[in-house]
């Protein structure tokens, strides 16, 4: 979960690296397994001072929910790119410039929900594992807690053992 892809911090500029990390955590999430479904929630801060600098930038409020701050994204969307229209296009095409397999993108892309939320929209990142594992900027990761962890070449045959046995 994170409450946006903007910086709270600074520029306000739009955070790369997060958004690569979210698609490489999908991508690990879908080599756990065949019939495996991940997802990632943007819009939801984890904590108060995250949630408070939402509010604080953007003018809007959030609401706690099982000890999770519900932002929404409405704010960032309408500040750096002209509403959620805007927004959701531009998270697609950010999605086609990702190191990953076109199923991958394509799959991310398809599945991708804007949502209401405690009334904040809030985005939902889903993937589903396909027949094969998923690379990531060539390389193959496994989500394990909350990190995701490079799959060693000497461990290659147990990970696609999960996938065609």
């Amino acid at each position: 979960m994170k409450q946006g892809f903007h910086r709270l911090g600074g520029d306000g500029g739009f955070d790369d690296e997060l958004f690569q990390k979210v698609i490489k955590t999908l991508t690990a999430m879908a080599n756990v397994g065949p019939d495996i479904v991940g997802y990632v929630i943007i819009g939801v801060a984890d904590n108060d001072v995250a949630a408070k600098r939402v509010e604080a930038i953007y003018g809007t409020s959030s609401t706690l929910f099982n000890k999770f701050h519900i932002t929404g994204i409405q704010g960032e969307a309408s500040k750096y790119k002209n509403g959620l229209d805007s927004y959701f296009q531009f998270i697609i095409q950010r999605i086609a410039s990702m190191p990953i397999s076109e199923a991958d993108k394509n799959q991310i892309s398809r599945n991708i929900k804007l949502i209401n939320y405690y009334e904040k929209s809030i985005l939902i990142f889903q993937i589903e594992s396909r027949n094969e594992p998923s690379l990531y900027d060539g390389k193959y990761y496994i989500r394990k807690g909350p990190n995701n962890d490079p799959i060693p070449p000497e461990e290659y045959p147990n990970l696609f053992r999960r996938f065609f046995v």
